[in-house]
């Protein structure tokens, strides 16, 4: 069995941002030499999620919409009473990017 690993570093900003890395994907596997097989497609943070679908423009509204309405990052959440916990200061509160990307899930395998 052959085994290829690469990695795509992606500046995601505050907020729920979408990236479509699909084309990133097809030059890895172009790379890779691999012509059959599974791709397995890691989230390498806890902040972050991983998901397929369609890249629409008003479907990535919809989704980002309905991510807010799910965890609204105004509510209280106690992972961000930074103060209570053992964590540096300046630790964001972002317990809705977490809660999150548990929703969605933080990896894909394709065939």
């Amino acid at each position: 069995m052959r085994i290829h690993s690469d990695t795509i570093t992606l500046e995601t900003g505050k907020g729920i941002a979408l990236h479509d890395i699909t084309q990133q994907l097809k030059v890895i596997i172009n790379s890779s030499g691999i012509n059959t097989g599974f791709m397995v497609i890691t989230s390498q943070h806890t902040t972050t999620a991983i998901t397929i679908n369609e890249n629409e423009s008003r479907l990535l509204d919809d989704i980002r919409l309905y991510l807010h309405r799910l965890a609204p990052p105004t509510d209280h959440y106690l992972h961000n009473d930074i103060h209570l916990r053992d964590c540096p200061q300046d630790e964001p509160e972002n317990a809705h990017s977490h809660i999150t990307a548990i929703l969605l899930g933080q990896s894909e395998n394709i065939p």
